[in-house]
């Protein structure tokens, strides 16, 4: 296993930050896909944590489970760049190999390919590509289209509604500047999901419609690259319910690089799991933790799916050890209150989730006006029980949002609490209609067993697509 840690910027200009960052990316990129069967790369998301980092070789080589470390900087001015880049095993420490390349910004790409060739022979890789395969699509790109493609990486990987908009604002001046640079098609094809995930109904059809285009537009263009798969696999999923149409284009994905973290990711995660496969599915995301071990949806997602297959202690353990990441991350939180309940951990389960969702409506005064719902639940249940917190949730649900607008999963659970089965199956079916993507849960969510003998429900499962029991 190899990593490669973030770029220095050396350009006394922080507004370059993006372009050390992008070409860390497109470094990893590069490494991953030239031989995945021999040499394992760490993902982007994890690599990208020890961004100036006061950590040693040692530790983060320890931390991230590699055996060489690429460490290096760039420095840009105006259209020259400088990068230097060194080889370092772990184990002692050793510098391996080292160089230094001065070119013009328009040959940035070749300076890329020169560093994966030279790093892979150094440590042995028996190429399965001549020198060069692979990377001709990427050197398609004229600078300015692969300058904003950076950009529209780095404001991409913030994962902010805003950082959304710049993301598909970049990626699309990639494209109208290069009008054949698949992997702009590719990363504006997932920008487009993400904002549809959060979208009204009438809003998601035409986004799904423009994340769907650009996707096949990057596989058109260059049909070896499993980023373009990948994407237009979720938006199988996402969008349109279409579990065989996601199976085709994930296993393609797989099968062009096995390298690719969010490939395996997204399998187990979004097809998989929803199957009911959930052994196979912990399996996917294990390789995804292993690749991008410090990823935190990803680390999150690994205990949704033991959450799924009812190994409740392992899902505790893993979503305990995510937030332990990072507190703020709302995922296994959600998930922990959820495995709570299900081991009849109630007071557990309420006091995970008054302290999640305080720290929500704080961070997210728009969702509700000079009200926190944690102390508002907390407080239901220590003066009326668990039956007066369902209740209290529920109003909180209408009062906050409009109902047809919360998340379906959430109101169809808390009704099937109350005893209301008919209520929980109307919201489940009004979430179906709207391509809610927690839908795609129904078969896997512990929560629903009570309802899997309801003809609505068994019906609702088979709109879907999802096996029968």
């Amino acid at each position: 296993m190899l990593a490669v840690l973030p770029f220095a910027n050396l350009s006394g200009d922080p507004s370059q930050d993006y372009f050390a960052d992008g070409l860390t990316e497109e470094m990893i990129t590069d490494l991953g896909r030239l031989n995945p069967q021999a040499l394992g790369v760490i993902a982007r998301t994890s690599a990208m944590r020890y961004k100036q980092t006061p950590e040693d070789i040692g530790q983060i080589g320890r931390e991230l489970g590699v055996g060489y470390v690429v460490e290096g900087s760039v420095r840009r001015e105006g259209d020259r760049v400088r990068v230097s880049a060194q080889l370092i095993q772990v184990s002692d420490q050793t510098h391996i190999w080292a160089q230094n390349y001065e070119r013009q910004v328009k040959e940035i790409l070749g300076v890329q390919r020169d560093v994966a060739e030279a790093i892979a022979g150094k440590i042995r890789v028996s190429l399965e590509h001549q020198p060069g395969a692979g990377l001709g699509a990427a050197e398609a790109a004229n600078p300015e289209a692969y300058d904003d493609y950076l950009k529209g990486l780095y404001f991409w990987n913030r994962r902010e509604s805003h950082g959304l908009d710049e993301s598909v604002k970049y990626f699309s001046q990639a494209i109208q500047e290069d009008p054949n640079y698949a992997p702009a098609y590719a990363a504006l094809a997932e920008s487009y999901t993400l904002e549809g995930l959060a979208d009204s109904e009438s809003e998601k059809e035409g986004v799904s419609k423009k994340a769907e285009a650009a996707a096949r537009r990057a596989i058109a263009l260059d049909d070896s690259e499993a980023e373009g798969h990948t994407a237009l696999a979720g938006i199988r999923v996402f969008f349109y319910y279409d579990f065989p149409g996601a199976e085709a284009e994930f296993k393609r994905a797989l099968d062009l690089n096995p390298n690719y973290a969010p490939a395996h990711h997204w399998y187990g995660n979004l097809y998989l799991d929803p199957q009911g496969r959930y052994l196979d599915a912990i399996a996917e995301l294990k390789l995804a933790q292993q690749l991008d071990p410090t990823n935190l949806i990803v680390n999150a997602d690994l205990g949704l799916a033991y959450y799924f297959a009812r190994q409740y202690q392992l899902a505790v353990e893993t979503c305990q050890k995510t937030i332990d990441m990072d507190p703020s991350f709302l995922p296994p939180q959600w998930y922990l209150a959820d495995t709570y309940h299900q081991l009849g951990m109630i007071p557990e389960e309420v006091n995970e989730f008054a302290g999640f969702t305080s720290l929500t409506y704080t961070e997210e005064p728009r969702l509700v006006e000079d009200r926190d719902w944690g102390k508002v639940m907390l407080g239901a249940y220590q003066t009326g029980g668990y039956k007066a917190y369902l209740q209290a949730m529920l109003s909180e649900f209408q009062a906050s949002h409009r109902v047809d607008r919360s998340p379906p999963e959430r109101l169809a659970t808390t009704y099937m609490l109350l005893g209301q089965k008919d209520k929980a199956l109307d919201i489940l079916e009004l979430g179906y209609r709207q391509h809610a993507p927690n839908i795609i849960y129904l078969k896997a969510d512990p929560y629903y067993d009570p309802l899997r003998a309801e003809p609505r429900f068994l019906a609702l499962e088979r709109k879907l697509g999802l096996p029968p029991p």
